[in-house]
């Protein structure tokens, strides 16, 4: 089976770098990234993770938006947010179509899509009569 490509969207930095350590610690070949670092080696983290070297990275609000990686279709949301536009950006890294990409796995460990009105709308496969366009 292939692994998955994951980006984990976490609280804060000590929380990403917390689930970096317990993903590699169970084998599962994972990078911490984030904004304090120098742009050299995010790039070489970013370029190892579009190689395939690393199959999850860990981040706080820094792969959030203008982060363009099509293959990536694993979403793990570790932090809560109240926001709509957020949560779509975050779960959209993982939408975009690339060749030999079936789906997406989205695991929202913090049940934001319970809390954001018109979300379920989007991921349930019913319709709700209380469902509004956004």
């Amino acid at each position: 089976m292939k692994e998955r490509k994951n980006i984990v969207f976490c609280i804060n930095i000590k929380h990403s770098q917390e689930i970096n350590d317990l993903l590699n610690k169970n084998g599962i070949h994972s990078a911490h990234i984030d904004g304090t670092m120098n742009p050299s080696e995010r790039k070489s983290i970013l370029d190892s993770f579009r190689q395939g070297n690393i199959t999850t990275l860990c981040n706080c609000q820094l792969l959030t938006e203008g982060f363009d990686e099509p293959s990536i279709d694993g979403v793990i949301l570790a932090r809560p947010t109240v926001s709509k536009s957020l949560f779509i950006q975050m779960i959209g890294r993982g939408l975009r179509l690339f060749p030999g990409k079936n789906n997406c796995k989205i695991i929202d460990i913090v049940d934001n899509h319970k809390f954001l009105k018109g979300i379920n709308c989007l991921i349930e496969d019913v319709t709700f009569p209380n469902c509004e366009s956004f």
